[in-house]
């Protein structure tokens, strides 16, 4: 019964040794074309800017294969042009980079965004990039968990981007309004100070409880607030224009009057200017600047 035991334990032991080579790293195994490794994109897309001041910016998009190899993998890149909207001017891509180097289970695509003045600031583009390899050693596979297609989505700017939600708007801010007009009174100067309300709409617009900051309260000698919503972009800046509500004048009116404005991230300050002229020719015109702070 010993000697069976011991035979038992001899066998269990030659396993075990077995499994164990198996799962060593296999950066110890002289692997061959036979063992296919899988080539997929790691990520389906991702989001990106090129500034102005920096003339390019350099994206390196990550390619897996799912084994080591003991030499150098190429794979192959190609440009979805029906499904890309990106000028082919704003964009390269290094062929030199289309490989898994020996050794490593995964490469990169570098794709440079070049900052052009011919394509349009803000805009939102893509570039589509399928993925494939006639590598005898990378099987490109795709599934619900990983692909072949990439979408590289971009914009171009002309400063460094503002994120207005991170920077929490929302609640009562104090304002302090100055400005002038030319009809009907005299000049006034201000500044005019008080409170007023910003709220995020979550859509890249924000509600302005009084985008004149008084300004209209005290040109027309009575309350009149001016509930609108502004609109912003990457670079924190505000713009908007919408009937004043007022008629009248020689050129008969409602008069437009339009906004524009930044949000400074450094010392946390909104500044608006707003101008029009209630249908009026200059110099019934009106303008002011209203600055908020918390």
């Amino acid at each position: 019964m010993k000697k069976l035991t011991l035979k038992y334990l001899s066998i269990l032991f030659a396993f075990a040794m077995i499994f164990t080579s198996c799962s060593d790293d296999d950066t110890d195994v002289d692997l061959s074309q036979e063992r296919l490794a899988s080539l997929y994109f790691n990520s389906d897309s991702g989001n990106h800017i090129v500034i102005e001041s920096q003339g390019e910016a350099t994206v390196k998009i990550p390619v897996a294969a799912s084994h080591f190899y003991n030499a150098d993998r190429k794979f192959k890149i190609t440009v979805d042009e029906d499904a890309t909207t990106a000028p082919a001017s704003s964009y390269s891509i290094n062929e030199a980079s289309f490989v898994v180097p020996a050794n490593e289970i995964g490469g990169f695509v570098d794709v440079t965004l070049n900052y052009d003045p011919a394509v349009a600031i803000a805009e939102n583009f893509k570039i589509v990039l399928d993925l494939d390899s006639d590598h005898p050693n990378l099987f490109p596979i795709e599934n619900s968990f990983v692909g072949l297609t990439y979408t590289l989505n971009f914009q171009q700017l002309t400063c460094e981007p503002i994120d207005l939600e991170a920077a929490n708007l929302s609640g009562q801010w104090n304002y302090s309004t100055t400005g002038s007009h030319g009809f009907g009174s005299p000049e006034w100067n201000g500044p005019l100070t008080g409170v007023a309300t910003i709220t995020s709409n979550g859509d890249g617009t924000f509600k302005f409880s009084d985008v004149s900051g008084g300004g209209y309260t005290l040109i027309f000698g009575s309350e009149q607030l001016i509930e609108e919503d502004l609109n912003s972009d990457a670079c924190g800046a505000f713009s908007g224009s919408f009937l004043s509500g007022y008629s009248g004048g020689e050129g008969g009116g409602p008069d437009t009057i339009t906004y524009e404005g930044t949000y400074d991230p450094e010392n946390d300050t909104i500044t608006l200017i707003w101008s029009g002229d209630f249908g009026y020719p200059p110099p019934g015109a009106i303008e002011g600047t209203t600055v908020y702070t918390r």
